[in-house]
Parts: C-alpha cells; structure tokens; sequence
C-alpha cells in the first residue's frame, strides 16, 4: 500500500487532479476541525491535549490559518417572486437635487373626495376642448347664471301716450346681467307704439314692437329679443312706452338675466359722456325717464 501511495504521489499530477486534490484536502482538513474542536475544552487547550490526533494547539494553528485568508468578494443576489416588506414606524424618505419624474403612456388619474385647489395670485389654467369626429374643438359650456334673476313692471297709460314703470333695484355689492328683454301690450286699435325702451343704466335701449291681432276694438304687441346689457348695485332698470296717441290701456314689461357678485371696492359701470333725451312725441308730449304711474 505504501508503495502505491509512493507511486501516487511522485507521478505528475494534471491541473484537474490537482483541483480534485485540493478540494479532498480541504475538506478533510475541516472534518477533523469541526470534529477536533468537539473534544477540545479548557484544560486541554492549555495542555495542549485533546482530540483529532493533532493536540488542541495543532487546531488552533489552523483556525488563525483560515481567519487569517481573505474574505470572498461580494457576489450578487437575486431575488425572486417579489417578495412583501413591511416598513414600520413611517420611515421617512429624503429625496435630493429635485428629480425629475416622465410620465409616459398618458395614465388615468382619479381624484377623490373634490379636493380644493387654489391658484396663486397671476396663476392661468389652460383649458383644451376635446376634437370631434372632424377634427373640430368641441364648445365649452359655460354655466355663469348661478343668481337667476327675473322681473317685470307695469304701464297704466291713464290717457297719456306714453308711460314708465321701474323693476326693483339691483341688490347691494351685485351686478344685473340682463339676458332677455320682453314686453307684451294691449291699446286702442289703431293706435301703435313708437318702441319700447329699456333703461339699464345711463344708456336707453330702443326695442320695436311687433303687431300680433286684433279684437274688440283691442291690438296687442309684442317685444321679444335676447340681449346682454348691465345694470349696476342699487340701481332700478326701467321700462317706457311711447304711443301715437292717447291711451286708457297697459304694457307690461320683463326682463331676465342673473346676479354676479362684485368685488369689494369694484367700480360701477362708467357714465357715458354725453346723457341723451329723448326725442318729442308726435303730438309733442315727453313723458320723460321713469314717470311713474
């Protein structure tokens, strides 16, 4: 067996035998370590007695041989079926330097609960209208009647060609949008009105009237049309008819539109220049502006 063994080791060895070598001596060498160290106690180490064939001394020699080899390189580790972490006690994060985020693919984002937002003072926000199928901005719908606001007056023209009637004054710190003016009489037949008037502010506005029928010695006419005038706080709109002769019948008068709020301190609507009259009727009678009745 000696001489075997002798053969073994004066014969070359290969590179691959010599791997498998070193790995069979490791190997052994840490066998008789670990089971070497199990009979080792105190006593022994200072005698220097023990198991494993070689003396507590012998194993400690080699225990600073391993400790004393380099530490192994830092190997990468894969993680695999995404495993579940918890973090507690709300860890913070800070992020540095501001980065930058891209958002790609467009997702869709759903805010709840309508969350407030507000702009700071000179802010804009852009509002795009969607394409039709030709390719065409779609019309934004803008609801801005949110104090709807309707009144209507009274002519009794007691004989006289002409007549006025006032809506109720504007509320204090609001503004009248008049949407819609409308008028609706009945007179003599034979006898027309020259037009309705609104007066809204400073500025009359001249309505025609439109002949519906006629019965019982009765003609009715009529004043539809939309409009945007204004009217400002505290002031009362008002109504006037004119004839072409002497009446002992009524218009009514309407309008329509809605509030908005004015800023504290806002100013009213600017006077013009110049204030008109009204022309003379033909038989030389002028109501005037806002006679009541």
């Amino acid at each position: 067996m000696k001489a075997r063994m002798s053969q073994i080791t004066k014969r070359p060895a290969k590179p691959a035998g010599l791997l498998l070598l070193a790995c069979l001596f490791a190997s052994t060498a840490f066998a008789q370590l670990d089971g070497g160290l199990g009979h080792c106690n105190q006593q022994q180490l200072q005698s220097g007695q023990g198991g494993g064939g070689g003396g507590c001394p012998q194993q400690l020699k080699q225990i600073k041989q391993l400790a004393s080899q380099p530490a192994p390189q830092s190997l990468p580790v894969t993680v695999q079926n995404t495993p579940n972490v918890n973090v507690t006690n709300t860890a913070s994060v800070t992020v540095a330097n501001t980065p930058s985020v891209s958002v790609t693919n467009t997702p869709s984002v759903n805010v709840a609960n309508t969350p407030s937002v507000t702009l700071e003072s000179g802010a804009s926000v852009a509002v795009t209208s969607p394409v039709d199928g030709q390719g065409n901005p779609t019309p934004i719908a803008v609801l801005d009647a949110f104090q709807p606001y309707e009144d209507e007056c009274i002519i009794a023209f007691n004989g006289l060609t002409g007549g006025s009637c006032a809506f109720q004054p504007i509320p204090s710190g609001k503004q009248l949008v008049i949407q819609e003016f409308d008028a609706f009489g009945q007179i003599e037949t034979g006898l027309k009105p020259y037009f309705a008037l609104l007066t809204s502010w400073w500025v009359y506005h001249y309505f025609p009237a439109t002949f519906m029928n006629s019965a019982y010695g009765i003609d009715t006419f009529v004043t539809n049309a939309e409009t945007r005038l204004y009217a400002p706080a505290s002031y009362a709109p008002g109504c006037s008819v004119y004839l072409t002769a002497n009446s002992y019948q009524y218009y009514n008068c309407q309008l329509s539109g809605y509030l908005v709020d004015m800023p504290e301190g806002g100013s009213d609507l600017a006077a013009p220049k110049q204030h008109h009259q009204h022309p003379p009727l033909s038989l030389g009678r002028n109501p005037g502006r806002h006679a009541n009745n």
